[in-house]
């Protein structure tokens, strides 16, 4: 659910490639290739995707190898080093990097449903009688050209080796589908799906090292002042994650997808100005005195707001926990749902009730 798979290529001259999947927003993104680029960048796009696999071609430059390895899992990586994350390194044959390949897999997902109306890509040769009974495969894939045309208009097709990685994460998933899954499992279907393939992009974020983390302690967990306090591991060391800049604002977040969001934010500083001077407006608007009282209803409301997707994967395998007694509704995935849209309700009030110019939240959420 939290897995967030990440591929990376880098040819001799420095050009570096990128594509990474989310399972939790089920998104697969691709980066532009990188031309002249440092291991700093991977090190950065590390810091901005935080995976949790990590997929490189047998056939990589030596130099990526040996830099990924240092901060993979079960290397013993240190204080200085947790903002990565723990991730598997895993190297896999460079027949699943090769463009034509990832292309067509690309080109064959099936998507449209998120996306809008279909379309048919007609040319001279084709033959189209109007009839109904058409195969619907044929009609809905529009053909290889017109699958190519839809895939062009979401990425960069240019990005040779970002879509190369972007096959080599398809294939990890469809391992990873076929292991985890019995055949004929109808949880199959919703496992590792993609709903959404889009360009991502550093150039509104702000550079940010692993070093320059360290140095500002802006995410980085500080070991207890008590010796006796310190445990073997890093899960029983009795570290603050306080101690940092994160941490100060860490408990401010009423709910998990908030803490992750909050996280994000540090870890990818944009240099957006109108996203910089919305976050201050809407600042602004909530420390209006007239705006306290909702702003607490909104704090209250959002503290019984739970992660919606994972109840809605849950209520889509099936997990419903259907019981015959009256009171069952209030409780498991139906009473998430309930209690998820009283809440929402209550917020989407109070939000409507605020003093002053209305902010970009107020306009998104409707």
């Amino acid at each position: 659910m939290n897995e967030v798979v990440m591929a990376i290529e880098l040819k001799e001259r420095g050009t570096i490639g990128c594509a990474y999947y989310i399972a939790r927003e089920e998104r697969l993104c691709m980066t532009a290739d990188i031309s002249m680029a440092a291991l700093d960048t991977i090190d950065t796009l590390k810091i901005h995707v935080q995976p949790t696999v990590i997929l490189i071609s047998t056939r990589c430059e030596e130099t990526l190898e040996d830099h990924l390895q240092k901060d993979a899992k079960g290397i013993d990586r240190g204080d200085a080093n947790e903002i990565f994350g723990s991730y598997v390194l895993d190297s896999r044959p460079a027949a699943e990097f090769y463009y034509e390949a990832a292309k067509n897999k690309l080109a064959s997902l099936d998507i449209e449903g998120a996306r809008g109306a279909g379309m048919v890509l007609a040319t001279p040769g084709d033959d189209f009688t109007g009839d109904r009974n058409h195969d619907q495969a044929e009609l809905s894939g529009a053909g290889r050209q017109g699958r190519l045309i839809r895939l062009a208009g979401w990425i960069d097709l240019d990005s040779r080796l970002s879509i190369g990685c972007a096959g080599a994460v398809l294939s990890y998933l469809g391992r990873r589908r076929s292991v985890d899954y019995l055949p004929n499992d109808e949880a199959a279907l919703i496992a590792f799906r993609i709903r959404t393939i889009e360009m991502s992009s550093l150039t509104d974020m702000m550079f940010v090292n692993a070093d320059t983390l360290s140095s500002l302690q802006i995410i980085q967990s500080e070991s207890h002042p008590n010796s006796h306090m310190q445990g073997p591991n890093k899960s029983t060391s009795g570290s603050k994650e306080s101690l940092s800049v994160f941490g100060l604002f860490y408990h401010l977040a009423g709910t998990p997808q908030g803490r992750q969001k909050l996280r994000k934010m540090f870890l990818r500083p944009s240099i957006d100005i109108s996203v910089i001077e919305e976050r201050l407006w809407t600042i602004g608007t909530f420390l209006i005195p007239e705006n306290q009282p909702s702003l607490q209803d909104i704090r209250k409301s959002l503290k019984s707001v739970k992660d919606i997707r994972t109840v809605v994967i849950h209520l889509q395998k099936g997990a419903s926990g259907r019981s015959v007694k009256p009171t069952a509704v209030k409780k498991g995935v139906w009473g998430s749902i309930i209690s998820f849209s009283f809440h929402s309700l209550k917020i989407l009030q109070a939000l409507r009730e605020l003093a002053g110019k209305k902010t970009m939240i107020a306009g998104k959420v409707r």
